[in-house]
């Protein structure tokens, strides 16, 4: 017997003891003689699916993508300034500034997308250090806009 025809034999048994709603429509379904709905006709697979884990690797992807939206969001606010006002140098150095952190969280963040494998197959204490740096990213880079702005705003 070969493993496709082993899972249709399985989902064959199991669905000719269901009794339960049809997941796409909610059609009470009783003891279905095929593998498609009556209702709806949609295909019934039966599976076992893993549980949704948060590991490290989501908390850095949401990190960085939380800090990359800061960073963009002063970005905006910069470029409006510039329409707005005539102060030019201290504009146009905050424009670098941000423009800098932006483009290298854009960055970190690719690298971080890429890494998604090595993140599933860490330790535990590996595990809990790349969930603090995930907590940091976004304090620190929001602090050190923050302290470079007051250093442009003070020298000019």
């Amino acid at each position: 017997m070969s493993m496709i025809d082993r899972k249709q034999k399985l989902t064959g048994e199991f669905l000719s003891k269901f009794n339960g709603p049809c997941p796409y429509c909610g059609y009470q379904l009783k003891n279905p003689s095929s593998e498609r709905c009556p209702e709806c006709g949609s295909r019934l697979v039966v599976g076992v699916f893993s549980p949704f884990r948060f590991s490290p690797w989501h908390a850095l992807v949401v990190s960085t993508a939380i800090t990359i939206g800061v960073c963009f969001d002063r970005l905006f606010l910069v470029v409006v300034g510039m329409f707005n006002s005539n102060a030019g140098f201290v504009v146009s150095n905050l424009f670098y500034l941000f423009a800098l952190f932006f483009i290298v969280l854009c960055g970190v963040f690719y690298v971080v997308w890429r890494c998604k494998k090595k993140f599933d197959k860490l330790v535990l204490w590996k595990r809990v250090f790349w969930y603090c740096v995930s907590i940091l990213v976004p304090i620190v880079v929001t602090l050190t806009q923050y302290y470079l702005l007051m250093r442009v705003l003070v020298w000019s």
